[in-house]
């Protein structure tokens, strides 16, 4: 991994109020592999990250650091005209889709949307992420 960015939002309803957070990552001291093989098609993850995560919520501004985010999955994978769509074995076989932006004997770059739903306890949450993730071959 040499790059790794994303932004989104975080709406969490609680008795007809909504509560919006805005956040940007920004990735760094990256120590990730990602290896993918053919027949079968699997991929696996493994390593650290550092971020640097900057949420705004009613116009203020947090900014917190944290280090060695551990990276570790694998699964498979399959490859669709421009769309990778993994299904990642460790976390109950979740499948998202990347779209792939760069594609070359160098370099891989992709990215995702995903936005997850979470109720509970009559509280909402809704977090929708956009990632950019940039690697480059070994």
């Amino acid at each position: 991994m040499i790059s790794l960015n994303y932004e989104g939002t975080t709406v969490t309803t609680t008795s007809g109020v909504n509560i919006v957070a805005d956040f940007v990552g920004q990735g760094s001291d990256y120590n990730n592999i990602m290896e993918f093989t053919e027949a079968p098609n699997n991929y696996s993850t493994s390593g650290t990250y550092d971020i640097e995560l900057a949420t705004t919520i009613a116009g203020q501004t947090t900014i917190n650091n944290t280090d060695d985010l551990n990276t570790a999955g694998n699964g498979t994978w399959e490859k669709n005209d421009n769309v990778l769509t993994f299904t990642n074995a460790s976390n109950n076989n979740e499948v998202s889709d990347a779209t792939i932006n760069i594609l070359s004997d160098t370099t891989l770059k992709f990215t995702t949307s995903i936005t997850k739903n979470v109720t509970q306890q009559g509280v909402s949450v809704e977090t929708t992420t956009n990632t950019v993730g940039i690697f480059e071959r070994l």
